[in-house]
């Protein structure tokens, strides 16, 4: 089983060394993990690990390429997070600094034993999936906070925490919005300045009595938040005290309570309402004015909150007030108010304006000088005019309100002015109190009736409009108790008796009334005793408050509902004791929603499901013994597809469910449900259980809010169960953590300061021979038992080698700069049973903070037998990276190839149209000829190049060798300097090779140019022999098949100053030159070794010193004649006049090619897309004789092009072009059915060439069949 689970983890082998990875990958694997891969650059490997997603990548740091092994293990664990190990052969401190950014999860130095490779490889993944449980744990707390932020938003309820110590702040997102700064960083003195002014010494006073008795703050109070908003909250807080007494930490709620501070507000509306309503009563009720003043002017007093205050009337001059009665407040007031007052000052000011106005800094004011001496002392006046018949008429004056008067206690003022004004006017003209009274009252506002003997006898329009009565013959005579509903009747019946009998005020209350349509209406009602046409009754006011009290009563819902949502929260902010939080949750949610029975249920696997908490309204009998293991896909199929589908199962009543629920139906009746609501409970999501409420009663009235109340307490205590789950996998992480310390082969010791032994694992105790008491206090020395710790009585670090211990050093230095130091390399003298011995350790230190204490963790690896096997695998290294530099210009060859040959193509067609134009003169002709010339010499150059790396389209034919040396040296004569003699041994037979005459010529070119650069300084001799050579034995590689073939040997030596053999060694490499800047490539030579491998040859070099160089490049001799590469007069260009269909992405290659064919006579369509080129075939497949293509272009290669255009047409003749393509070669292109295969740049003549005879093979075909 274990070596199933082994083989089961993938690794990913990084490792640009072949031999080496090959090694890596049978080690690996015979560890029993399985190898995913092998790559042998950075890119490679991030890709390789997006794609492959491997358990674990063993990296070697050095890489070839624009990422090493540090820059690509950092890409793959940010973004895959999967665990790299690395892999060097050295570990200078640098490299391992920058190592250690990409946080690996261990090291091995090459070369690298099986056990170091099995235990890096379980530590590593151990290590990983410690990481992974961590990540996961956080990723469950950080949602979980966003849950806790999401459920505080909800209620409007934020926390915060100070730590008194470190003076540091933090709060949740909900209380940064209520503070109106949520991108702020949270401070204290934040928080502390938000405090309204008027507010801020009572809040601090609150806070220190707080600390000073011990008890938890707990006050209503304002803030302006920064964007001038004033906010009411409700902050609760208390703080934590340590064993000392010293306070260490504060935290605490704030709630957002401005909803409940408006619902204040509209009480207060209510107050006004009834001082209103008293001063209506004075103005009906009271016919004598000095009476009805002193009332309303009480009534005005005790609304706005003055201390003091008067009313006057002007008199008939309207210079002078006439007070009618003056209350001081109890303060002394020494003027007369029976004297007649100047209207002076602000007083006079209201009267000219009409308007009231006050003063709250009266002393400050310029209205000071105008009181009269002896008046009493003001602080604050208001005065609101009483006018009459469009003039002011008196005034009301009100004085000394604590805190000051404000612009609405002005419009009060005005409104008891106005009352003022009436009952003033009722006064003087009584004759004319009914019109005015049905005036008044037919334009109130609010609605007013008059009720006598048990009946309408008045109603206003407002009333009309409570009552949804068309016109007041709808009401009047009607009884009254009509319109009140059933259950007040009893009420109303009484108090129509005690105002119509006793003739007594009645009191404000509450009272449903019935409209005509019968719809129910909720009103304030009071009443007043009047008589209405000479009958006793009542004057009944009233007030709708239908949509206040539901505004109310939704508020209290919300706000209740809040309240529960934040305690929830609360509750759950810590996870001690929780499945007992979990009942208490669910009495809450319970009792809110006036549920019979909440329950929770969690999964136990998929389609099973446990009652694990249940909470039972008295009398109902509770069900979670019975719901145990409840196999839901079995029992409840119809519930389950809606909990999988995380689905709300509502069910109003049991009635609604559908025919296919009647399990279900049958197993809530079993447990006398009616009707009942449920959420399912998911994270990351999982489905986890599900939570919800049940009712037994046959009717139910369900809450608004039973859903989204049940969906917030399962999220909130699904993410608390997830906490729970990930702080337990937090700590087994840690157990699993110390097993792997403890069980390590690698030995690791906790030092102190001094530095001795506070703890060692198992490895250390089995390497020291001492039991785990002995070892603790111990120095290093005596744990490892070194030779010189024991050389001076008192120990280790006194010793005179001792001061040089690398291991002392390594734990000095790791303390002191507080940086980890890595595998350090130790030679260290220890006495190990058979005497002193020299052992190589690799040393590392971590520095640890345990509680305060600065320790450092050292760990030492034995890596002796590892140094002495480093020595032999050099030579291996070397050889094979000698063979992976020379396929090193690979790439570079096939890379450039195409695009070079497509400007030579187009610079070859446009010299050969000029040379075919009218136009012939001598001088142009052959310039054009040069031009030519340099492009041939620029086509050999890219196939020099790939030559090299064995991509070119290779032409070999017997060619005749002697007149391809001639004709090089010839060259050579005429481009080296005069210091240089050339000697010639040329043997005079015939000697021909299978091969490229070009290439062939490139290799004699090359080597004369690389020993003329060697006799470049003093001058010399270059000698140049070709000769038969006697025949080489079967090499192994042909199994002894076959006679030897002969060869021919061309050997090129030189007097120059000669090569070591260290520059031997590598004059094949790419780029290696012993050349100065600008004097050369370093491709020379390994291009002569790319030409004479694909000719089947062989090349060698002897060379000393001082002494010289010769080259020795011997051939196979082809088994056919060859010829010599002489020029032949050529023939005439064949021509044509079919259409051809011309397509190449390149404009100047399209445009030059369709110059060219038609100056041949043919017709010709060019066209640079290929696509287009299709859709034109596709439209008009029989306009076209042949298609003439380019391979490489976008969307669509020629090859794929003529693969459709031959669907289209089976016997359409295709050429395919190209300047070098990976894809394709002339075999491929003819097996496809591709007609000629031409390699770019080419002659006019090759490509008439080859159109001609494709045209002429259609012509000899037989016809396509075209019924």
């Amino acid at each position: 089983m274990a070596n199933l689970e082994q083989s089961d983890i993938r690794i990913l082998i990084v490792e640009d060394e072949l031999v080496i990875a090959l090694d890596l990958q049978g080690r690996v694997e015979a560890l029993g993990y399985t190898v995913c891969g092998a790559e042998k650059d950075g890119q490679g490997a991030v890709e390789a690990a997006g794609r492959e997603r491997p358990d674990l990548v063993l990296m070697d740091i050095v890489l070839p390429g624009d990422l090493d092994g540090i820059q690509a293990a950092g890409i793959i664990k940010d973004r895959f997070a999967i665990p790299v190990v690395f892999i060097t052969a050295y570990a200078d401190p640098d490299r391992l600094d920058r190592a250690r950014t990409a946080l690996p999860f261990g090291y091995l130095v090459k070369p690298v034993r099986d056990r170091d490779l099995r235990v890096a490889i379980r530590m590593a993944l151990y290590a990983a999936r410690a990481e992974a449980e961590r990540r996961r744990a956080e990723a469950a707390l950080v949602e979980s906070r966003d849950e806790l932020d999401r459920a505080q938003a909800l209620a409007h309820v934020g926390n915060y925490t100070r730590d008194l110590l470190r003076n540091e702040t933090s709060w949740s997102k909900e209380l940064g919005r209520i503070m109106g700064c949520p991108d702020e960083k949270p401070s204290f003195g934040r928080m502390v300045s938000l405090i309204h002014p008027e507010d801020s010494e009572a809040v601090l006073e609150a806070g220190r009595l707080a600390r000073e008795d011990r008890r938890t703050f707990d006050m209503e109070y304002r803030i302006i938040r920064p964007d001038g908003a004033i906010r009411w909250i409700r902050d609760q807080g208390r703080i934590e005290w340590d064993e000392s007494g010293a306070p260490v930490r504060m935290f605490g709620t704030v709630q957002d309570i401005t909803g409940f501070k408006q619902a204040e507000e509209a009480r207060r509306g209510k107050k006004e309402i009834e001082a209103l309503l008293r001063a209506s009563r004075a103005v009906i009720q009271i016919h004598e004015f000095p009476e009805a003043a002193r009332e309303l002017f009480a009534a005005a007093k005790g609304l706005i909150g003055a201390t003091a205050g008067y009313v006057a009337l002007l008199n008939e001059s309207g210079h002078g007030n006439e007070v009618l009665f003056l209350d001081s407040g109890g303060r002394p007031c020494r003027v007369d108010p029976s004297l007649p007052m100047p209207v002076r000052g602000l007083r006079e000011a209201v009267c000219r304006s009409g308007r009231p106005a006050y003063e709250n800094r009266f002393p400050d004011s310029p209205w000071l000088g105008f009181i009269p001496e002896g008046h009493m002392a003001l602080e604050n006046v208001l005065f609101a005019p009483l006018t009459m018949e469009g003039r002011v008429a008196g005034l009301l004056g009100l004085a000394n309100k604590p805190g000051g008067f404000s612009d609405r206690d002005a419009d009060l003022a005005a409104a008891f002015a106005e009352f003022a004004s009436i009952a003033l006017a009722n006064s003087l003209a009584l004759t004319r109190s009914e019109e005015r009274f049905r005036t008044l009252i037919d334009h109130a506002p609010d609605p007013i009736y008059v009720q006598t003997d048990t009946r309408f006898a008045y109603v206003n329009e407002a009333a009309l409009r409570l009552f949804r009565a068309g016109s007041a013959d709808d009401l009047l005579a009607r009884p009254v108790l009509e319109r009140v509903a059933p259950e007040d009747r009893a009420v109303a019946v009484e108090r129509i008796e005690r105002i119509n009998v006793v003739r007594e005020t009645l009191p404000l209350i509450e009272r449903t009334y019935l409209t005509l349509e019968g719809g129910p209406v909720t009103a304030e009602v009071s009443s007043v005793p009047i008589d209405y046409e000479g009958k006793a009754g009542a004057l009944v006011f009233l007030r709708d408050v239908t949509e206040r009290k539901r505004a109310e009563a939704a508020l209290r819902r919300r706000v209740e509902f809040e309240t529960v949502a934040a305690g929830l929260s609360a509750t759950f902010l810590d996870l001690q004791a929780l499945e007992a939080k979990i009942d208490a949750a669910l009495e809450a949610v319970g009792r809110f929603c006036r549920a019979d029975r909440a329950y929770l249920f969690r999964m136990r696997d998929a389609g099973t499901a446990d009652n694990t908490n249940e909470w039972c309204a008295p009398g109902i009998e509770a069900q979670i013994q019975n719901l145990q293991g409840l196999d839901l896909a079995a029992e409840l199929p119809w519930f389950w597809n809606v909990l999988r589908g995380r689905r709300v199962f509502r069910v109003p009543s049991l009635l609604e469910l559908p025919a296919e629920a009647a399990l279900e139906k049958g197993h809530f009746q079993a447990q006398d449900i009616q009707s009942l609501a449920v959420v399912p409970m998911a994270v990351n999501e999982k489905l986890i259980g599900f939570i919800g409420f049940d009712w037994v009663g046959p009717e139910t009235a369900w809450p608004e809010d039973v859903v989204p109340l049940l969906r917030f307490t399962g999220e909130t205590i699904s993410h608390a169960l997830d906490r729970a789950r990930s702080e337990d996998a937090l700590r087994r992480s840690e157990t699993e953590l110390f097993a792997i310390y403890q069980n390590a082969p690698v030995i690791m010791i906790l030092f102190d300061a001094d530095p001795r032994v506070l703890k060692a694992n198992r490895a250390a105790l089995e390497f020291s021979g001492l039991d785990p008491v002995r070892v603790i206090g111990i120095p290093c020395g005596d744990v490892l038992g070194c030779v010189n710790a024991r050389k001076d009585p008192r120990g280790c670090g006194f010793s005179p080698d001792c001061p040089d211990c690398l291991v002392r050093r390594t734990i000095g230095e790791t303390r002191a700069r507080g940086m980890d130091r890595y595998r350090v390399e130790a030679s260290l003298c220890l006495e190990r049973g058979q005497g002193p011995e020299q052992r190589t350790m690799l040393v590392s230190s971590s520095l640890l903070d345990v509680d305060g204490r600065r320790l450092v963790l050292v760990s030492l690896e034995d890596v002796t037998g590892q140094r002495r096997a480093e020595a032999d695998r050099e030579a291996l290294e070397t050889r094979l990276r000698q063979a992976q530099k020379m396929e090193a210009i690979g790439t570079l060859a096939g890379g450039i190839a195409h695009d070079f040959n497509n400007i030579l193509a187009a610079m070859v067609g446009y010299t050969e149209l000029a040379m075919m134009s009218g136009r012939k003169g001598a001088d142009i002709k052959r310039h054009l000829e040069q031009v030519l010339l340099a492009c041939g010499r620029a086509r050999d150059l890219v196939r020099q190049i790939l030559d090299f790396s064995r991509r070119g389209e290779e032409e070999y034919r017997p060619v005749v060798v002697n007149s391809i040396v001639e004709e090089a040296l010839k060259m050579l004569r005429s481009t080296l300097p005069t210091t240089i003699e050339i000697r010639a041994d040329l043997d005079p037979a015939p000697m021909s090779v299978q091969g490229d005459p070009t290439r062939i010529h490139q290799v004699i070119m090359n080597l004369g140019a690389n020993a003329a650069q060697a006799m470049s300084r003093n001058g010399g001799v270059l000698s140049v022999r070709l000769a038969p050579l006697e025949p080489l034995p079967p090499s192994p590689a042909s199994d002894g098949q076959g006679p030897p073939r002969p060869q021919v040997r061309i050997a090129v030596s030189d007097t120059g100053h000669g090569m070591t053999a260290e520059t031997m060694a590598r004059i094949y490499e790419p780029f290696f030159t012993t050349k100065g800047p600008g004097e050369g490539t370093g491709m020379g030579l390994a291009v002569v070794y790319g030409i004479v491998k694909s000719h089947q040859g062989e090349i060698t070099v002897q060379s000393e010193p001082g002494q010289g160089t010769v080259f020795h490049v011997d051939l196979p001799l082809a088994d056919a004649p060859g010829r010599a590469d002489g020029r032949e007069e050529p023939e005439a260009i064949p021509v044509g006049t079919e259409h051809i269909l011309f397509v190449d992405d390149e404009s100047a290659l399209s445009t030059v090619n369709r110059d060219i064919l038609r100056h041949l006579g043919y017709r010709v369509t060019s066209l640079t897309s290929s696509l287009d080129a299709l859709a034109m075939f596709r439209e008009r497949p029989d306009d076209f004789d042949l298609v003439v293509t380019d391979q490489t272009m976008p969307y669509l290669t020629g090859i794929d092009l003529a693969r459709a255009i031959m669907t289209i047409r089976p016997d359409a003749p295709v050429i395919l072009c190209t300047g070098f393509s990976h894809q394709i070669d002339a075999k491929t292109a003819l097996r496809q059915g591709i007609r000629r295969f031409l390699m770019k740049p080419f002659a006019v003549r090759d490509v008439a060439e080859a159109i001609r005879s494709v045209l002429d093979e259609k012509a000899i075909r037989p016809a396509r069949d075209e019924s």
